[in-house]
């Protein structure tokens, strides 16, 4: 069952719009020990 409303690809999506938020911002302020976001590699 799926919700009304949501792309079936939400993660995505979501993934997408986040590393663009944070891009060339480091993430350890949120506890996450993860190098910055340089560029999106198209997905495949």
């Amino acid at each position: 069952m799926s919700a009304k409303g949501i792309t079936y690809q939400a993660k995505d999506v979501l993934f997408k719009t986040l590393s663009e938020m944070f891009k060339d911002k480091a993430l350890i302020m949120y506890g996450l020990d993860y190098p910055k976001i340089v560029e999106m590699l198209p997905k495949c």
